[in-house]
């Protein structure tokens, strides 16, 4: 029977022992995610069944003293727009992580991160934090002081104070290019979004659309800014047009949309005129007028990839090698050659 007492007062793991009928130990082995003891797997799911009874929480705090290792995860969400699937990559790599023993905890940032940011980092004492860009200047400064001695970036652009994981951003560029000149289009612009906090990730995009290019012997690729406002848009899009160019790869779906409703307004006609590819295949792609031709990007597997590198980092298992994360795949429609 439940032991009164403890309903009124927090769960300890002599209690969790001893409504399972186990050792202390035992219930450290199981609940820290220890594999190196041979614990029966009923042992081990009774007693995970008793401690979430009793609402029993392995202490972050008090498991990093005894280890001298934090086991959390902290990751720095930018303060500018990500893509949708992205969530469905967060909670990914929350399960991921938790798989290795790892917690991770998630921080939308603001455009003004200070003093609280700092309390909360202090407080928390993450093993690792993930940052989506490089960080440097006070951001960083303020890791530092906080004692935080790993940090790692997406874009791999780490620079001398942090760890890149080196997801290959470049590559999507490559399939854009790759397929318009499969098409037949010769002559391509770089569509940019207007919100210069995502340049990062378009830069690295763009580094792999000139490089395809260039090893497929096309023209230089043209960059352009495609604004969030039809008739702005379609005022750049009749400059390209009469400067001959015939594809567009744009940063993502959203500056490719903006291509589109440009494009109806300026009369350009899609894809015979202008062909478009977009990236990450949200939702309205497929019903934007003509569907979008994009890239899908599977931010599952590039969660798990992720959750491979932090483990390397914090708990020293094998790196993972690199690869081309995140099952990058066309998604031909009707913008292109659909070919």
């Amino acid at each position: 029977m439940r032991d009164p007492q403890v309903t009124r007062r927090r769960a300890t793991s002599a209690d969790v022992a001893r409504e399972a009928g186990v050792s202390r130990a035992t219930v450290s082995y199981v609940l820290n995610g220890n594999i190196t003891q041979t614990i029966p797997e009923v042992t081990r799911a009774k007693v995970r069944a008793v401690a979430e009874r009793l609402g029993y929480v392995v202490s972050a705090a008090g498991r990093a003293l005894r280890t001298g290792r934090s086991k959390i995860v902290l990751m720095l969400v930018p303060d500018y727009p990500l893509p949708a699937a992205a969530e469905q990559g967060m909670r990914a790599l929350t399960r991921f992580l938790e798989k290795r023993g790892l917690v991770l905890v998630i921080h939308h940032q603001t455009s003004a991160e200070g003093e609280a940011s700092q309390r909360l980092w202090a407080s928390i004492d993450p093993a690792l934090v993930i940052v989506f860009d490089q960080m440097a200047g006070a951001p960083l400064d303020r890791l530092r002081q906080s004692g935080i001695d790993h940090i790692v970036t997406f874009t791999g652009r780490a620079g001398p104070e942090a760890q890149g994981l080196q997801i290959d951003e470049s590559r999507i560029g490559r399939v854009q290019v790759e397929h318009l000149l499969a098409c037949g289009r010769r002559r391509l612009a770089y569509a940019y979004s207007p919100d210069m906090r995502q340049r990062a990730f378009a830069d690295l995009r763009l580094q792999g659309a000139r490089e395809a290019c260039h090893a497929l012997s096309a023209s230089e690729l043209v960059t352009v800014v495609v604004p969030q406002d039809t008739s702005a848009a379609a005022s750049v899009l009749r400059r390209l047009i009469a400067d001959g160019l015939t594809g567009i790869c744009a940063y993502d779906d959203d500056v490719a949309l903006a291509v589109l409703a440009g494009a109806r307004e300026a009369g350009i006609s899609v894809p015979s005129t202008l062909a478009v590819v977009g990236v990450d295949d949200i939702p309205a792609a497929a019903l934007a007028v003509p569907p979008l031709t994009t890239v899908a990007v599977d931010y599952t597997d590039i969660a798990e990839f992720v959750a491979d590198g932090v483990a390397s980092i914090v708990l020293g298992t094998p790196a993972p090698g690199m690869r081309d994360t995140g099952r990058i795949r066309l998604v031909p429609r009707a913008t292109t050659c659909q070919a």
